[in-house]
């Protein structure tokens, strides 16, 4: 995202939020009990924090932000209060982390928002998808080139051909025919040494 765009978008969610802020009615907030407007200012403050925390993402020469916790936060507590929000917000929390460390080691990978469908419903969802700009992203690759790049990559978490195999698995389990991965995965089975393929 260049600046210009970044500089639109937080404008834009600071416009939104001044508006949401306006149409509350804030009346109730005098008729919350101690314990209540104790969690709710714990739930700013985790809020105000959680902004501060947001992934500082560079590709190139273009650099962003990712922060996925501010507007759901928000909603949480309009809809379920503040006490199902701070348990909403650990959850994400961890969530969100764990997705980061998983997915963001090298910054390969740039945090998305995009439009899914699942059970023949249109969701949004968040995700990852790879950086073309990115010294690690190889492209549109070969079989042959792509069958040669797995049978010999060995990252931290393992030997490439494992995390095909578990790909195509976890990929059957949801209903994903993928054929073209699976065709690869054939092959590797073939060419791998023993072990799991």
């Amino acid at each position: 995202m260049n600046n210009r765009k970044l500089t639109a978008y937080v404008s834009g969610m600071c416009v939104l939020a001044v508006i949401f802020l306006m149409l509350q009615d804030w009346s109730q907030v005098g008729q919350l009990s101690g314990a209540d407007l104790w969690g709710l200012s714990t739930l700013a403050l985790l809020a105000l924090v959680s902004e501060q925390q947001a992934v500082s993402i560079k590709v190139g020469g273009t650099s962003g932000g990712s922060s996925i916790g501010f507007l759901p936060l928000f909603t949480s507590v309009l809809l379920f209060g503040p006490a199902a929000t701070v348990g909403t917000i650990l959850a994400t929390g961890f969530v969100v982390e764990y997705l980061i460390r998983r997915e963001m080691v090298t910054r390969v990978y740039m945090p998305r928002w995009v439009t899914a469908r699942i059970g023949g419903k249109t969701v949004r969802a968040h995700t990852y998808t790879a950086a073309h700009n990115h010294v690690q992203y190889a492209g549109r690759l070969s079989e042959d080139e792509a069958l040669r790049l797995i049978l010999q990559g060995h990252g931290r978490s393992g030997p490439n051909t494992e995390y095909l195999s578990n790909t195509v698995s976890h990929l059957d389990e949801l209903g994903i025919a993928d054929q073209p991965l699976r065709r690869l995965h054939k092959l590797a089975s073939r060419h791998a040494p023993a072990g799991p393929v």
